[in-house]
């Protein structure tokens, strides 16, 4: 049974086509690498909803892609990101903007490392003080 209908098609210069959502499930279903293709979608600001529909209305159709496609989908957009993504984003993000956190990072640390440093010293002196002014005093 072939489920594809006029929604499922665009034209693309005088050619009728199968529809990016439809594209992604025969890619799955050949053994493709849909996850690229999903992304690459995704990023032409296809919306997730909408390839969620089609994918749903494609599956039990006696075409195996749309499982997989479902699969690729959520992973993309409704679970969590790892950690280490973020990590290689930020990573990447710095090293273009040319961000050198470790140097910025050693400065703070030595701007508050000073701070603490004036506060103890200032706690010692008024501890001295209060010694002198009053020796009987436990300070």
């Amino acid at each position: 049974m072939n489920p594809l209908t006029a929604e499922d098609t665009v034209v693309v210069n005088g050619i009728t086509v199968t529809n990016v959502a439809v594209t992604l499930i025969h890619l799955a279903a050949g053994g493709h690498d849909a996850g690229k293709a999903m992304d690459d979608a995704l990023r032409r600001g296809n919306k997730p909803n909408d390839l969620r529909e089609v994918f749903e209305r494609w599956k039990g159709q006696g075409v195996k892609g749309p499982s997989a496609v479902l699969e690729l989908l959520a992973d993309r957009v409704d679970r969590r990101l790892p950690r280490s993504w973020f990590q290689r984003l930020a990573k990447d993000l710095f090293a273009a903007e040319a961000v050198h956190l470790v140097d910025e990072w050693w400065s703070d640390l030595e701007r508050m490392a000073e701070v603490v440093i004036d506060v103890q010293l200032a706690m010692d002196i008024a501890r001295a003080r209060n010694l002198v002014a009053d020796p009987t005093k436990s300070v």
